[in-house]
């Protein structure tokens, strides 16, 4: 698959699902379902059988941690999906990496604003209630909500530009 072109898709994909996420709270099918049929249709038009090995194995990786956090009520369906269309476009290694930076930044964006709120207690608080729902497999009946695909976009930017500066990029 032409990278440039795969990952100018993928930082477009992110960017849009950032502004939807950030608007309504969703992040609609009609953008995320496409990127997983057409990644490893893509990849096996510019490579080979093993293209679509690559993509459909990126997107399984990209979406088993996000699936798990979507069963327990921790993350929305169109995140999942999302993070399923990342590994389908970059693969299992890069798409894994854009997801661990997306859950790093979003830690950090809670603990700044909790901090820049004085309320630490309260997100400590809020975060255990939620582990012990999360366990009895049942949603937190308040706390806050924060939009995740922003945090996607920002990672894949991140990932991308450090792969580009290391000459690592595919």
């Amino acid at each position: 698959m032409p990278w440039k072109f795969a990952l100018t898709g993928l930082l477009i994909l992110t960017a849009i699902a950032a502004v939807s996420d950030a608007r309504s709270g969703r992040i609609p099918n009609w953008l995320t379902l496409p990127f997983l049929v057409a990644s490893p249709f893509a990849h096996w038009l510019t490579s080979d059988r093993f293209g679509v090995l690559f993509s459909v194995f990126g997107a399984l990786s990209c979406a088993a941690v996000p699936y798990l956090m979507f069963r327990l009520g921790g993350m929305q369906g169109g995140d999942v999906k999302l993070l399923a269309g990342v590994g389908a476009t970059a693969g299992a290694v890069m798409g894994l990496e854009v997801q661990i930076a997306a859950y790093l930044l979003t830690t950090l964006w809670a603990l700044s604003s909790a901090a820049l709120q004085r309320n630490l207690g309260v997100f400590a608080r809020d975060s255990l209630r939620y582990a012990t729902h999360a366990l009895r497999r049942q949603a937190p009946s308040h706390g806050t909500e924060l939009r995740f695909a922003p945090m996607v976009f920002a990672a894949t930017l991140l990932v991308l530009s450090i792969h580009a500066a290391q000459g690592t990029a595919p």
